[in-house]
């Protein structure tokens, strides 16, 4: 039986889109257009970008055949497949416009899937309600070393954790979200939250310094550091039995508790080990998920699109919430 090949496009043309590969040749697969062109399984046929030379430059580089100069057009080639790469706060109106284009039977946008919960909670509605798959690009939860480690969690291998520390940059829609996406996975829901420092940024997103205690018991502290430093994101947990730190979220670093050489009665962390990283191949993975999906092969995405909404709605929380007073007159 032969399979079906979808047509895709996708809207805005930066980094994600296409210009991580483009500045890091690796084997690794960094973005929708290198994810597309892997895939036999899409046809990538038609791009857009409000900068025209941006959309010229990609077309050329990504062999993409229909290089349009406005959403409009680009629907009018009916694409099967959408990946919506353009900054946060045009997602919504965007998703909502190709929702009128009839053929349409996917949509994979970027996180986040929008900057508030009530944005995020009509686009869910309107794909479900026009029977379109909705992905949101969390890129991790398509990992499957990431994956494979989320279910050591949950079973225990590694103890019970108690507590953690992420550090972002880049706000908490875009950046810390990736963390709470990835974390709730593993802890359960969030149970409490305070914020200890909230900064305004002027694309709607923010800035924050809080704490997530989860149903399980864990507690994680976020902490942000000013990106025009450079880029950093890191997850560090402690379990009973553990440590699991993962540098730039990326690759994984276990280290077991074993009793001091040194101390007795006392314990300390093992020797780091080192799990491969597989975050490279998460898109790939993503739009692999995604045909099987629109195959019949697969019922559901692995990660479905109310796990997305959930982190909106704990972002806008965030973002709404009261700056801590103790916090505050103790710093």
């Amino acid at each position: 039986m032969s399979k079906s090949i979808y047509n895709a496009a996708i809207i805005g043309c930066g980094n994600i889109a296409g210009g991580y590969d483009s500045k890091v040749k690796d084997s690794f697969t960094w973005t929708h257009a290198k994810a597309y062109k892997n895939n036999p399984r899409f046809n990538l046929m038609a791009a857009f970008d409000v900068d025209v030379a941006k959309t010229k430059r990609f077309c050329e580089e990504w062999q993409v055949p229909n290089a349009c100069s406005s959403v409009e057009e680009l629907l009018r080639h009916k694409p099967e497949a959408l990946s919506i790469c353009s900054p946060n706060d045009t997602h919504y109106p965007l998703m909502m416009k190709a929702l009128e284009q009839e053929g349409l039977r996917a949509i994979i946008c970027e996180k986040p899937l929008a900057l508030s919960l009530k944005q995020a909670e009509e686009m869910q509605n309107a794909c479900t309600a026009n029977d379109i798959i909705l992905a949101v690009n969390y890129f991790r939860r398509w990992d499957e070393n990431l994956a494979a480690l989320g279910g050591e969690i949950k079973n225990k291998k590694y103890g019970n954790f108690l507590s953690g520390r992420v550090v972002y940059t880049k706000g908490v829609f875009h950046n810390a979200s990736h963390a709470i996406n990835l974390l709730s996975s593993w802890f359960g829901s969030v149970a409490a939250i305070s914020v200890n420092r909230k900064v305004l940024l002027d694309d709607g997103d923010f800035l924050a310094d809080f704490s997530l205690q989860f149903s399980k018991g864990t507690s994680i502290e976020f902490r942000f550091w000013d990106y025009k430093n450079f880029n950093f994101f890191d997850i560090d947990l402690m379990s009973d039995q553990a440590r699991i730190h993962l540098p730039m979220g990326n690759s994984i670093e276990i280290q077991m508790k074993q009793k001091s050489l040194m101390v007795a009665g006392e314990f300390s962390l093992g020797e780091i080990q080192s799990r491969e990283q597989t975050v490279g191949y998460a898109i790939s993975n993503l739009l692999q998920n995604l045909a099987d999906v629109l195959d019949g092969k697969s019922k559901k995405l692995k990660m479905e699109i109310f796990d997305a909404v959930e982190s909106v709605r704990l972002c806008e929380e965030i973002k709404t919430q009261r700056v801590n007073p103790a916090f505050c007159a103790s710093s």
